[in-house]
């Protein structure tokens, strides 16, 4: 990868706050896609229960469609599923990082950098 392309995406990224974090080297590409894909499971959950979109621009991302009742049903047991276990991995965290991470990751607004950092390391260290 070229600098120029190197410039380039890290230009990209700077629309959320998670990705200036990254831009700016405080986090790294690991953690970024920790949070990008805690994310991804938080909207998934959401949408399968029946819980009202965070942000109008996460209104369907994620979202799973259509299918027979049993599909749905597997999938929302899944997403119930990944979301525990974000939930019991963050929970092990310090105080206020689960707020931190939803308020960073879900919403795209801003929250303390050592709560996030320390979220997305969790997530990271975990496998997630």
């Amino acid at each position: 990868m070229s600098k120029d392309e190197m410039t380039a995406e890290k230009l990209q990224h700077r629309g959320s706050v998670i990705g200036r974090l990254w831009a700016d080297g405080r986090i790294t590409d690991q953690q970024l896609a920790a949070g990008s894909d805690y994310c991804e499971r938080y909207i998934r959950y959401a949408a399968l229960h029946g819980l009202p979109a965070p942000t109008p621009q996460g209104i369907s991302y994620g979202e799973v469609r259509g299918g027979s009742r049993p599909d749905r049903l597997r999938a929302a047991m899944e997403a119930k599923r990944q979301h525990d276990a974000d939930q019991n991995i963050l929970r092990k965290c310090s105080a206020g990082v689960i707020w931190a991470i939803k308020r960073a990751c879900v919403l795209d607004d801003a929250a303390p950098e050592h709560m996030i950092c320390e979220g997305l390391q969790a997530l990271v260290s975990a496998g997630r």
